[in-house]
């Protein structure tokens, strides 16, 4: 009999612990179902793509009806264009301790688009002044568009700058209505190309992506269309992982949510940044799903840092985190920090370990989000399509320590990195999404990450 007991009590103990975890964890990859529902429906099978000839694309679809569609297309590839005579005030001095993305960028250029060799820097307009020379005059990074001057050999007076560059493009392969592959050319960017629109009907199978200064096409420009949409949904947790925050939803009581983040989610870089950031997209969502609900949201980011500078500020700065955060009393904090991946995972997993101590202590509810997929982990190395195309899973510490750190202390956790990391299966590369070509989202990211939130919560 007390065998038996042991046995029933080791089974349940066992089952509650592997039932706790599953929940627990958040599930990344789709299921055949869901990879089902995201695929294209005019389709059998994603197009196939790939180069027949020197910037030369040929395509084969098979419908939805067995129907096989074979085209080739010739791809145009971006002219040269020219800037003439850029009137800057003064250049800033080189410094050698300076990251290259924080050095002083040529207006409207994006990493790659410079032809090399094209730049000339001069004291006058129209070639008429004093030119001055790369490396004893000033230092230039040609694909990032960064430029900065000597002072030992220049001084801060105007200059002019004059310059050469390609453009980025996405085009995509459309199947018609009267079911007809057809190439459309989109629109020439400077930043954040996006695919040409559709008419009524049309279907969009795949996209053709040309990054800044491309002169050859490769079968890793290709983007065929695998998934119409993000296909993994989740099944939400807030009702029991934010138990306070969800009974004031639904009572209508007045609920204190601080977004907390870096310059994501300051968002002014955004032109029209008031209700586009997406903790007001979070609130609007929010709002629709509990329509009783009296949310008050408040914003408290800090550009270019990570959360231990939060932690280490000085009493009475404007971003002390326990003046201007733990004191503030909220129900719920909802976390972004993309500039902790540079970090090592140990040492934010400890400033983690703090943060969740101190809100257990003063009642706050606390969403954690694994930030969106930017270029600073390969400056260089992330600008090619290839670099953009077939991502499979990631390689940020940080993002691997969240997951991991969520699913030990019980924490919900918006899945916002593998949207990112999964969009090119849509056809995107990733680095278009973002206003500044390295980590900025743009409204299409700010919505990625407001989805990714909004998924633990449920629909009322």
């Amino acid at each position: 009999m007390i065998r038996k007991i042991f046995i029933c009590m080791t089974l349940f103990i066992l089952c509650t612990t592997l039932c706790a975890k599953e929940k627990i964890a958040v599930r990344l990859t789709p299921t055949a179902a869901e990879l089902k529902a995201a695929a294209i429906p005019e389709l059998k099978e994603p197009i196939t793509m790939r180069t027949s000839a020197p910037n030369r694309l040929k395509v084969e679809a098979k419908l939805s009806d067995g129907r096989r569609l074979n085209a080739e297309f010739d791809i145009p590839i971006e002219p040269v264009f020219e800037v003439k005579d850029e009137y800057f005030k003064t250049l800033r001095p080189y410094k050698e301790k300076v990251p290259q993305y924080s050095r002083q960028l040529i207006p409207n250029v994006a990493p790659g688009m410079l032809v090399r060799g094209s730049v000339v820097v001069s004291d006058a307009p129209k070639g008429a002044g004093k030119k001055y020379h790369q490396h004893a005059d000033f230092w230039i990074d040609e694909f990032l568009g960064r430029i900065a001057r000597h002072e030992k050999n220049m001084d801060d007076r105007p200059v002019y700058i004059s310059w050469k560059g390609r453009k980025q493009r996405i085009d995509s392969v459309v199947l018609t209505n009267g079911n007809k592959l057809v190439y459309r050319k989109g629109e020439s960017k400077h930043l954040m190309p996006e695919p040409p629109v559709l008419a009524n009907g049309e279907v969009r199978l795949g996209n053709i992506f040309l990054p800044c200064g491309t002169t050859a096409v490769t079968d890793h420009n290709f983007f065929p269309v695998y998934e119409r949409f993000y296909p993994v949904k989740l099944s939400p947790v807030a009702d029991r992982l934010l138990p306070k925050t969800m009974a004031k939803l639904r009572k209508g009581e007045e609920l204190y949510i601080i977004a907390w983040g870096d310059s994501i989610t300051d968002g002014r870089y955004l032109k029209n940044y008031r209700g586009n950031r997406w903790q007001e997209r979070v609130v609007a969502g929010l709002q629709k799903r509990f329509p009783k609900a009296k949310i008050k949201l408040d914003t408290f980011a800090w550009g270019g840092r990570g959360i231990t500078h939060f932690l280490n500020a000085p009493a009475k700065h404007k971003f002390n985190y326990k003046e201007k955060l733990l004191d503030r009393k909220p129900d719920l904090i909802i976390m972004e920090f993309h500039n902790d991946y540079s970090r090592k995972a140990d040492d934010v997993r400890r400033d983690y370990e703090k943060v969740l101590a101190d809100f257990k202590s003063c009642g706050i509810e606390w969403l954690p989000m694994t930030p969106p997929l930017s270029t600073f982990g390969g400056l260089y190395n992330d600008f090619p399509a290839k670099a953009q195309n077939n991502i499979q899973g990631t390689t940020w510490p940080l993002v691997k320590m969240l997951r991991a750190f969520a699913a030990e202390k019980n924490l919900p956790l918006a899945e916002t990195h593998e949207r990112f990391v999964r969009v090119w299966r849509q056809g995107i590369p990733r680095l278009t999404l973002n206003t500044n070509h390295l980590n900025h989202p743009g409204y299409e990211g700010m919505q990625m990450i407001a989805d990714a939130v909004l998924e633990v919560f449920p629909a009322k």
